[in-house]
């Protein structure tokens, strides 16, 4: 299929048509403007381009003569696109070296027909020449200077006749033109057809099966929800023709219809077509567009009188339409004192709407300090461009414009609060650095002393028969105080690995419900030690080998079930895992039927040191460091936890996990994955 370069400043035009290639197996490059479509010719040398007319930095018209005065880009097909479809338009198209003429909103058969079109003929000149690209080129200028005019013509031509000779007649001398051609044997057909695809034109016979063709014309013209469209009556003499004026016939063509004068009164004809919904088109956009802008606007004319100005447009500069209306540009330049963001005075040839109707130029968002009338001193943004006639020739100027000062002015106190807040954020983060290394050295000069705590412990329980009771139970309390608090300083130099980002995981296969039955099993006695039972349901396409990191996994599990454990009272504490559709995760539950959580609390269970309380009513003692570890621990190899709890009936959490680690790590998560999250 062909390269084709997409040269077009508006976003949604440009992916539509890009869609609508890339669909059909075109490669497609883009350009948002007229510079960048002079260098992308020359770098990638497209099959072919589509030129937007009014584009910035470059019209569409100086980038097609650049690149057709180039020789190694001259030979490159262009087809222009534009929201207008004045002749004047196209013969400024073609002067400027185009090769065919597409007017929006673009229809994509039409598009690809000719796309198709023109790459074909390219491709036959290359083969049948045996030229190089610039002599074809060459050739190709030559011939269009000949010609004047090189149409593709792509208009829908509706026929509606019940002589089967007659329309082939008609359709092959069309189509052979390049028209798009359909037939309807009957009225009601052609009356339908034009209802759901009004065509561009009509050639109507007046001997129909069902109605005549006049009745046909008649309906036609009387349907006020149908656009212009002109029609041919074909008829059986001259005599008709007061009968087809009656209806508002376009025009009449007699039997035996000549082929050569059928063409010229299509032609003839479709240009009218073309120039009346261009003009109306534009009036009512144009119209639409004034009344309904939110920016001001002003036109000038080709002297630069102030002509047009819109509501919006008096109101931002502070003045009455008698106060505007008929002044000079040069007068108004002079009301507003312009001044460049830098305080500079501008000079008046370089104010947006001079520039547009001197220079020609396209000026796109250029700010500039004015006052108004009020003495107002105001930030505006302007965006300018000519106006240009139907042969070509600048008629005037239009600037739109906004009133920008608070925008500015408040980003400027964005800009201000933004630098404080990045120092207030620069110190946070050497605060918590501290915390951190605070954390870490408190931690570890607590284990050696505890160290040695537990291995006398262990000493005295190995000979602890031979002690009386009341040393006994010391001595147990002991042990258990040395390893709630060897607990306390886990939790503190995990946490502080964590917020550090010094914790590393180590990813490797292991099977989920073989790490799920270790955790069962490291908890079941405590878990009978309370009078709970500890279950598993391992559902079914759990996956039989996840990657991740199985000791972080068993951290946060461990973690998960003994909350569970801790603050049941009485029931069970059950253990569900399953896969996660459409596979790519798997999840773990930890149900208990415990104390429950306040919804009040819910939000915040997942913070640093912080505990439920109603919780901590029930159960003194912890770091409130359990469930933030874990929440991290689970977040670092790409998953998360998530918690469902009514107060005095139970607890839910629910850990997700990728099933492979290791490809979210090498490449972004997909929003599939997001989604099943």
């Amino acid at each position: 299929m062909a390269k084709i370069l997409i040269v077009e400043d508006t976003p949604d035009i440009r992916k539509f048509v890009s869609l609508l290639l890339t669909e059909r197996g075109h490669e497609v490059i883009e350009a948002e403007d007229g510079q960048q479509a002079v260098e992308l010719a020359a770098e990638q040398r497209p099959d072919l381009i589509l030129m937007d007319l009014i584009i910035p930095v470059l019209s569409g018209w100086d980038a097609t003569r650049k690149i057709k005065t180039n020789p190694g880009t001259a030979d490159i097909p262009i087809v222009a696109l534009t929201a207008h479809a004045m002749r004047g338009d196209r013969e400024r198209a073609w002067e400027a070296g185009c090769d065919g003429f597409i007017t929006k909103p673009i229809d994509d058969e039409l598009l690809e027909h000719t796309i198709d079109q023109i790459i074909a003929e390219r491709q036959g000149k290359k083969s049948e020449t045996g030229m190089a690209p610039a002599e074809v080129a060459v050739a190709e200028s030559s011939r269009r200077s000949q010609s004047k005019i090189f149409t593709i013509h792509n208009e829908h031509i509706l026929m509606a006749t019940a002589d089967q000779g007659l329309a082939e007649l008609v359709a092959g001398e069309l189509k052979a033109q390049g028209y798009r051609v359909s037939i309807a044997e009957r009225a009601d057909q052609a009356l339908a057809l034009i209802e759901s695809v009004p065509p561009d034109l009509i050639i109507c016979d007046t001997e129909l099966p069902d109605l005549s063709g006049y009745e046909v014309a008649a309906s036609l013209k009387q349907n006020a929800r149908l656009p212009f469209i002109p029609v041919i009556l074909i008829t059986a003499g001259k005599v008709d023709w007061e009968r087809g004026l009656e209806v508002n016939a376009d025009d009449f063509i007699v039997k035996p219809v000549d082929a050569t004068e059928l063409l010229v009164r299509v032609r003839t004809l479709i240009r009218l077509k073309l120039a009346v919904t261009s003009e109306a088109n534009r009036a009512n956009e144009l119209a639409c567009v004034i009344s309904q802008m939110a920016t001001g606007l002003v036109i000038v004319d080709a002297e630069g009188t102030v002509s047009i100005v819109n509501g919006r447009g008096l109101e931002i500069l502070g003045v009455s339409l008698d106060e505007i209306l008929g002044i000079s540009i040069n007068d108004l330049i002079d009301q507003l004192g312009p001044r460049a963001p830098d305080g500079e005075i501008m000079n008046s040839s370089e104010f947006p709407l001079k520039r547009a109707l001197v220079k020609g130029e396209t000026v796109s968002k250029q700010i500039i300090y004015v006052y108004t009338r009020r003495g107002q001193e105001l930030i505006l943004r302007f965006n300018a461009a000519p106006i240009y006639n139907e042969h070509g020739q600048k008629i005037g100027a239009v600037s739109v414009f906004e009133d920008t000062t608070d925008e500015v002015n408040t980003q400027s106190r964005l800009d201000d609060q933004k630098r404080e807040l990045e120092r207030a954020n620069a110190q946070l983060h050497k605060l918590d650095q501290l915390k951190s290394r605070f954390i870490s050295t408190v931690a570890h000069e607590l284990r050696t002393p505890l160290t040695a705590i537990s291995g006398l412990t262990r000493l005295l329980e190995r000979n602890k028969e031979q002690l009386a009771p009341e040393m006994q139970d010391i001595i147990r309390r002991l042990g258990t105080n040395a390893h709630y608090l060897n607990n306390m300083i886990n939790d503190l130099l995990d946490y502080s690995r964590l917020v550090s980002g010094r914790e590393v995981i180590k990813l490797t296969p292991f099977s989920p419900a073989r790490l799920i039955e270790e955790v069962r099993d490291s908890l079941l006695e405590t878990a009978r030690g309370r009078g709970l039972q500890l279950k598993v349901e391992l559902a079914e396409g759990l996956p039989s080998e996840v990657i991740s990191d199985p000791v972080k996994c068993h951290q946060v599990l461990t973690n998960l079930v003994s909350n569970a454990i801790k603050y049941t009272e009485q029931g069970e504490v059950l253990i569900k895992a399953r896969s996660v559709p459409p596979g790519r995760f798997w999840s773990v539950d930890v149900i208990d039927t415990g104390i429950g959580i306040p919804a009040e609390e819910l939000e915040n269970i997942f913070d640093e040191f912080h505990q439920a309380e109603k919780r901590a009513e029930k159960r003194a003692g912890g770091t409130g460091l359990g469930l933030p570890i874990s929440n991290r621990l689970a977040q670092l190899m790409g998953g998360r936890i998530e918690v469902e709890s009514q107060l005095g009936q139970g607890s839910r959490f629910t850990v997700i996990w990728p099933t492979n680690v290791s490809s979210l790590i090498k490449q972004s998560r997909t929003p599939a994955d997001q989604a099943a999250l």
